[in-house]
């Protein structure tokens, strides 16, 4: 093997509607892991935290640093990263020292009564920005080095440093300095440097470079560039990659991110070209124009909006859908069309209005990953353009979520769960005892905070796993008080060995015969896991009626999908 041998591809969203597969090579992978054992001090005495799933850079390092340091691999079961109550315990029961979090799942674990008070190491950033409250915060309950790390997929996963130490009272928090035989450069649109607080493109260049993008030569000359020159003494040609990501210098020397220059966002640490859903959307063969969107709603929440125009021009109430950005199939339920934000003004209200979102979420959900499928359609008779003639995104009507369950709480245990749904939601109104967590707007992160919660509240030991298994007000509330009358164990609910599969559910749409395998293959854990669980060796029902028994590979290191 040659130092420029390819060490890994992974696969990153495309603007184009198609993932882009990025070649990193062992010069480039393995000067990042050796800056980091070096830089930090790392030897045979840290235990290193294994939880990210292979599918993202951040594994990389997770898996094969502490090999070159001679110190502890500590692999986190499948579904531990996801559950801060979990993750807390195995930190303190593994003796954890070094440790990576997305900001949202730092947020997440913060909020967990079981975090306050751990002592690691050293804790590591990446993937979003990391607000400096969150800085602050995270001081406050854990002791423990903290250090923002920024890079792309296209870069050997980080290229830039800052230490967000207990002192620093930098605001917003900056990516920092560069890593060994890594450059930073910040230029303008003629592709010259500019002033410190000038904010710019940053580009990137050294050895961390990925080689491109694999058979796409195009996307690669587009990307990575040939800069003839960036200093005059020295005028040779400088390869380097336009990250399209905003930043400034500071008088210090450090870069700070100042948003993104297109419309990529990151959602929970997975980076997302809007483009990419929207080009799925597009090749349905109703869709005459699309836009998505990722806003914030008054939580400061986002979630991703698919703003939609048909060819026959048709208004319907807007279908929301559960949000599966990390969570394992078990919780991945079918959309409910109706339960959201209501019909948008002139809906026309018929059977074909009220089923094309549902259909349109349906189709995508075929092409996209699950992370990338939006939490809601909104059917629009057309989509606001400016005075230039170009889409106006701020003119979109805002979306909301709003409780439809008719029958309202009843026993004092259905009270305090919709008091909690609707806090954690921001929901104007109660819940009722139908409606469903993730239909009413929620995910993974925040069914988190939920099951804190409601620990609280009831004084039982209710898991992220039962609020995943019984999503709605009325089974939740009947869920806590078998617990509390000792009925069950906290543990029967959720992740545990078995998966709990329905085998009475009809075929749905996406497992008729029209669809291919590979959708028949990816929807059934999907459909077949919702509702009541039976024995646990119950079996799923196939496109034809069928019942063969369910088949799941499951690596357990990168854990569900």
């Amino acid at each position: 093997i040659q130092p420029t041998d390819p060490a890994y591809v992974i696969y990153t969203s495309g603007s184009t509607g198609e993932p882009k597969g990025v070649m990193v090579s062992h010069r480039a992978i393995v000067n990042r892991l050796l800056w980091m054992r070096e830089h930090y001090g790392f030897g045979p005495d840290e235990r290193f935290l294994q939880k990210t799933a292979y599918t993202f850079d951040v594994s990389v390092w997770e898996l094969f640093l502490p090999m070159l340091c001679g110190g502890t691999l500590v692999v986190a079961e499948p579904d531990v990263h996801k559950d801060p109550q979990a993750l807390a315990a195995l930190i303190r029961r593994e003796r954890v020292d070094v440790v990576h979090f997305v900001p949202s799942m730092l947020a997440a674990f913060l909020d967990e009564p079981g975090s306050d008070g751990l002592r690691m190491q050293a804790v590591f950033c990446s993937g979003e920005a990391l607000p400096a409250q969150m800085r602050d915060r995270f001081h406050a309950r854990i002791d423990s080095a903290l250090h923002n790390l920024y890079g792309p997929t296209e870069a050997a996963v980080d290229v830039s440093h800052w230490a967000a130490s207990r002192d620093d009272r930098s605001d917003p928090v900056p990516i920092g300095f560069p890593v060994w035989n890594t450059g930073l450069y910040i230029l303008d649109e003629c592709l010259r440097p500019v002033a410190p607080g000038v904010t710019g493109t940053l580009y990137l260049g050294g050895r961390q470079l990925a080689d491109g993008y694999v058979g796409r030569p195009d996307l690669t000359e587009a990307r990575f560039i040939t800069h003839p020159g960036l200093d005059p003494d020295h005028p040779e040609p400088v390869r380097l990659y336009d990250t399209g990501d905003l930043s400034r210098w500071r008088a210090d020397g450090a870069v700070e991110y100042r948003g993104r220059i297109d419309h990529q966002v990151k959602l929970r640490g997975q980076r997302i070209e809007l483009g990419e859903i929207e080009a799925a959307f597009e090749t349905h063969p109703q869709v005459r124009h699309v836009a998505v969107l990722a806003p914030r709603d008054a939580r400061g929440e986002q979630r991703l909006v698919a703003y939609v125009v048909t060819k026959d021009g048709t208004e319907a109430a807007s279908a929301p859908v559960h949000e599966n950005t990390d969570a394992p199939s078990l919780a991945a339920r079918p959309a409910a069309t109706g339960s959201g934000s209501g019909p948008a003004p002139g809906s026309v209200h018929d059977s074909r209005a009220h089923a094309l979102p549902e259909a349109l979420l349906d189709y995508v959900r075929s092409l996209l990953p699950p992370a990338m499928v939006p939490s809601l359609v909104m059917l629009l008779p057309a989509l606001p353009i400016n005075s230039s003639g170009k889409l106006d995104r701020k003119a979109l009507p805002a979306p909301t979520f709003a409780a439809q369950g008719s029958t309202p709480p009843r026993t004092p245990a259905e009270q305090q769960v919709a008091a909690a749904f609707a806090g954690i939601l921001g929901l104007p109104g109660t819940p009722g005892v139908e409606d469903d967590f993730f239909v009413l707007g929620g995910h993974s992160l925040l069914a988190t905070r939920l099951a804190a919660r409601l620990r609280q509240d009831t004084g039982t030991d209710i898991t992220l796993g039962a609020v995943f298994e019984h999503p709605d007000v009325g089974r939740l509330a009947a869920w806590i008080e078998r617990l509390q009358r000792q009925e069950v164990a906290a543990g029967e609910a959720g992740f545990g060995p078995l998966f709990r599969l329905r085998g009475d559910l009809p075929a749905t749409p996406r497992e008729r015969p029209h669809a291919t395998p590979h959708q028949q293959t990816r929807g059934t854990p999907h459909q077949q896991t919702h509702g009541t669980p039976r024995t646990p060796d119950a079996t799923c029902t196939a496109q034809d009626g069928s019942a063969p028994p369910a088949l799941f590979c499951i690596h357990p290191a990168g854990g569900l999908a």
